[in-house]
């Protein structure tokens, strides 16, 4: 029996994929290796995952929507039921960009996928049929797949005027705050000036007194030249704080390296400048860890596990899509934040430092597609 060992190293591969139902989607990869050690083994690995759509804030450009840093995975086995898949990643990114509909992607890729399925089929027939509409499926196995992710991040960008509107909106209670004490001081030294030489019955405890060197419509011309500079000075330190804020979290996620500076081969497609708002919504982890495997119950008992949790779904029910699986996950430090919002809208941290998962979800699950009528059946051309 012959016994091959293959490796594969590729500097950068990039693709420009033109979908069917006129989306387009730009991928790059970076240091990818290929291995396959010894028969029915597999491994992947590569230094960075990259998708860019087309911008809706800049004509021409493209912004990023995916990125994966340091990605390896090792796929050991043929048969689906009996593989056993481990993935680990430094850091992911999702972020839909501005107008971006990521709903309009997603159908896309599936109406892809179901082309390439029924190319496949026809071509192994040797003739041309229409695609059929769905069929009854039985329950499919899955895999047992370990994922960890070092930190995660899930956001959803907003146009940059609004977002610096937020910040002027924020920066803004401050300086009127530090406006009107301004104000009041100033009314104070101009009352002290009109008074100068009345006796009061009572003595006052004054901050300022009566000498002065200008006249006081040049004082007040000056204390809003003072107003505007302290403005100003205001919400160029605030963006910038905003900025290494972003660059700091980018830097979990992304590694010491993740301009697009640093790409030595030029992207197929002209890339929008990098933003360094604040997203409108984000989802952050330090830690995700994933297990995907068989659900804990017997095949026997699927349709009693569904009755059970579909408030009395009948046992007969089909379905076109049925795949039950058990899903454990392991999340570390977690933090849901909304941009104009104060405080965050969800904060879990964890028991020590020494304990690196905060919380944990496990139990068995079912994704399923019931079966329905040809006018419940979505169809494009």
């Amino acid at each position: 029996v012959m016994s091959i060992s293959v490796r594969a190293s590729v500097h950068t591969v990039q693709a420009l994929l033109n979908l069917p139902l006129d989306e387009s989607v730009c991928i790059r990869i970076n240091n990818l290796n290929l291995r396959n050690p010894e028969p029915g083994d597999f491994q992947i690995d590569y230094g960075t995952f990259l998708v860019w759509v087309p911008s809706g804030r800049a004509d021409g450009k493209w912004e990023e929507l995916l990125r994966l840093r340091h990605w390896r995975s090792t796929i050991r086995g043929t048969e689906i039921s009996s593989m056993n898949v481990n993935i680990s990643c430094d850091g992911a990114r999702l972020r839909i960009p501005h107008k971006y509909i990521l709903a309009d992607l997603i159908l896309n890729l599936n109406v892809f996928v179901k082309s390439l399925k029924h190319l496949r089929a026809i071509t192994a027939e040797g003739k041309f049929q229409e695609i059929a509409p769905p069929e009854v499926e039985s329950a499919k196995r899955v895999p047992s797949i370990a994922l960890k992710i070092g930190c995660i991040s899930l956001e959803a960008s907003d146009d940059p005027f609004e977002s610096t509107l937020g910040l002027i909106h924020r920066v803004g209670a401050d300086a009127s705050r530090v406006r009107a004490e301004r104000e009041d001081a100033f009314e104070d030294k101009v009352n002290a000036i009109e008074t100068a030489g009345e006796e009061d019955g009572e003595e006052e405890d004054k901050r300022f007194n009566p000498q002065h060197t200008v006249s006081v419509d040049e004082a007040h011309e000056r204390l809003l030249m003072v107003h505007s500079m302290s403005w100003c000075s205001q919400f160029r330190d605030s963006k910038e704080v905003q900025r290494k804020l972003e660059e700091g979290i980018r830097k979990k996620v992304h590694g010491n390296y993740f301009h697009y500076s640093d790409l030595d081969v030029r992207p197929l497609v002209p890339l929008a400048p990098a933003e360094h708002f604040t997203p409108l919504f984000r989802i952050i982890a330090s830690r995700f860890d994933v297990n995907i495997s068989r659900p804990h119950f017997h095949d026997d008992n699927l349709a009693d596990f569904l009755y059970d949790l579909g408030n009395g779904l009948p046992r007969d029910t089909q379905f076109s899509l049925l795949i039950p699986l058990h899903l454990n996950f392991a999340i570390g430090a977690s933090c849901v934040t909304l941009r104009d919002y104060p405080l965050p809208v969800l904060n879990i941290l964890q028991d020590s430092p020494d304990a690196p998962t905060a919380w944990v979800v496990d139990g068995d699950f079912v994704i399923a597609e019931e079966i329905g009528t040809l006018s419940a059946v979505a169809w494009k051309e």
